[in-house]
């Protein structure tokens, strides 16, 4: 399900506030970052976790993440026991970023009280007023590389582009904000040209957003 652009798969279970996904295994529960909160926080550099074996309390956290600006930590809504860190994420916090829904998982626990756990369709509601009120806003992929181009041609926009993705890898994602009116359509003309691909395109109170990957 997608709630004002965030995506929500319908086949897991959520906390009440719609920022913890999780998924039932044999006695145990994966434990992941929903679009909500990864996109209300943004890019996250560092992860650090409660040793394994911890016993959690409801309000407690799980780990610690931070960002080139900001610290927020992963708190449970019920006891548990931590049991599995994913140690990826100790060298790679930007799979949080890029799969929150795949590898990006954050941990592994035993549940040892009630947990109010929800479909996605008991609490969109909810989770859509959170969004509305914090102003998130979700896109396709996380980008590498934010460029705030307003005022500038895009012709412009793209030169500068094609140079930076140069001395960068495939899979590389930027995240284009224009006011040209032609902005479209010379990123399509250049998406053609240089087989780089647009993920995704939006119009925003007068601003165009563009998700582009370097193939």
């Amino acid at each position: 399900m997608k709630i004002e652009g965030c995506f929500f798969p319908d086949n897991l279970l959520y906390s009440e506030d719609g920022k913890l996904w999780f998924v039932e295994e044999a006695t145990y529960l994966r434990v992941g970052l929903t679009s909500l909160y990864i996109w209300n926080f943004g890019r996250i550099t560092s992860v650090r976790y409660r040793p394994v074996g911890s016993k959690v309390s409801a309000g407690m956290s799980l780990g610690w993440l931070e960002g080139p600006t900001h610290f927020d930590s992963v708190r449970i809504n019920f006891d548990c026991t931590f049991i599995e860190q994913n140690t990826r994420l100790l060298d790679q916090p930007s799979l949080l970023n890029k799969s929150y829904y795949g590898d990006g998982w954050f941990a592994l626990i035993r549940q040892e009280s009630a947990a109010h756990l929800f479909n996605i369709t008991d609490v969109h509601e909810g989770i859509r007023t959170t969004i509305s009120e914090l102003k998130v806003r979700c896109f396709s992929a996380f980008p590498d590389i934010e460029m705030y181009e307003i005022g500038v041609e895009c012709s412009a926009v793209l030169t500068r582009l094609n140079e930076m993705l140069s001395s960068y890898p495939p899979g590389t994602v930027v995240h284009i904000v224009s006011d040209d009116p032609t902005s479209g359509i010379e990123l399509e003309r250049w998406s053609l040209t240089t087989g780089n691909k647009i993920i995704e395109e939006r119009n925003e109170e007068g601003l165009r957003h563009f998700i582009v990957e370097k193939v």
